[in-house]
């Protein structure tokens, strides 16, 4: 009898100090946009997007943000709360901006934290900013209300055609990874909008380098097959010519021996010709000449992107993966050291289908 009552007190000491706290959909407010930014060698200055949406019919929502300084995201994200009159809460956080100064000193003691979250999704935006990420996020832009839903919708919808899709996981996957070195959009300020710069280029977890917007849509092309996007190219006259992509796909091929391993890659290109400013094209010698210098542009800007990779000691097309999952017993850090000098060969293919609206 005796231990049936402990057992009982045991029990009801548990049920009573670890119950489950009520969440009050009312007395929360929810962090959708986060900014780091650096405040000198040893502190970090966060600012938070906190959409408002006060009681009553047809009232707009109101952009609230917090900003603290800290020495690291877990105690600034605190910190916010001294200063918010509801539990803020990061269960619907979509975006996470880095400033590029952030981002050269290394982002993983900033990108660690959420990893490890059990109420952050693994689908959530990363971005390096060109400037400061809190004017950007306290910034009142024409074309929305909120500004983390605008930051959100670009990079979840307006750059899924330009680059390659990024997010928490594919970050932490490529950081973790063997073969491949992170990328992230690069976006910038420009007076009353957010606009896409490139692809900020990471060495392990620092910032190295970027590519150019134009340079950014090659990369997405020589990394995955593709529909839409743009692409511009100059005849010989000086004109302009737009075909619009249809379908992109790439192979790679790897040869040689795993000490001196050789790469192949196929780029093979369907596109339409809808602008072509000043030019009739009804013949098809005509047509035959733009897809021969669509192929000689596409082959010599691709070669070229691959080559200030390779300069920059950065893999992030994933190659060293492709070749790792080649050979066994692969020599990962023997890859590293030759990366730079591995031969890689683009052979590019294109065609178009009809001229469009140019007929």
């Amino acid at each position: 009898m005796k231990k049936i009552l402990i057992w009982s007190a045991f029990a009801l000491i548990l049920i009573t100090n670890y119950q489950l706290q009520p969440t009050i959909l009312e007395d929360t407010r929810h962090i959708s946009a986060l900014g780091y930014d650096i405040e000198d060698d040893h502190l970090v200055k966060a600012t938070a997007a906190v959409p408002f949406f006060p009681p009553g019919e047809n009232v707009s929502p109101i952009n609230v943000t917090y900003t603290a300084t800290g020495h690291t995201s877990k105690s600034v994200q605190q910190l916010f709360q001294t200063k918010a009159q509801k539990q803020l809460s990061l269960g619907r956080l979509n975006d996470v901006l880095y400033s590029k100064e952030a981002a050269e000193k290394g982002l993983f003691p900033l990108i660690h934290p959420f990893s490890r979250s059990p109420n952050i999704g693994r689908d959530i935006h990363l971005a390096v900013v060109d400037g400061k990420t809190e004017e950007m996020l306290k910034k009142k832009y024409p074309n929305t209300l909120l500004t983390a839903q605008y930051v959100t919708d670009l990079l979840d919808q307006g750059l899924k055609n330009i680059i390659p899709k990024t997010n928490l996981h594919s970050f932490l996957a490529q950081y973790y990874g063997n073969g491949q070195d992170p990328f992230l959009p690069l976006l910038k300020l420009q007076k009353e909008n957010i606009k896409l710069k490139g692809l900020a280029l990471f060495k392990e977890d620092r910032y190295i380098s970027s590519l150019s917007y134009e340079d950014s849509y090659l990369f997405k092309l020589l990394y995955e097959n593709s529909r839409y996007g743009l692409y511009n190219i100059q005849l010989k006259d000086g004109t302009y010519v737009t075909i619009e992509n249809v379908r992109s796909k790439v192979k790679y091929h790897i040869d040689g021996t795993k000490e001196k391993p050789a790469i192949k890659i196929d780029l093979s290109l369907l596109g339409q010709i809808n602008d072509a400013s000043g030019i009739t094209i009804q013949n098809t010698k005509k047509t035959k000449d733009i897809e021969k210098y669509w192929q000689q542009d596409m082959k010599q800007k691709t070669e070229k992107v691959i080559k200030h990779l390779q300069e920059l000691q950065v893999d992030s097309l994933g190659i060293g993966e492709r070749v790792r999952s080649k050979y066994r017993h692969f020599n990962m850090e023997g890859w590293k050291q030759s990366y730079p000098t591995v031969p890689i060969k683009i052979n590019v293919e294109v065609k178009t289908m009809d001229t469009g609206i140019v007929e």
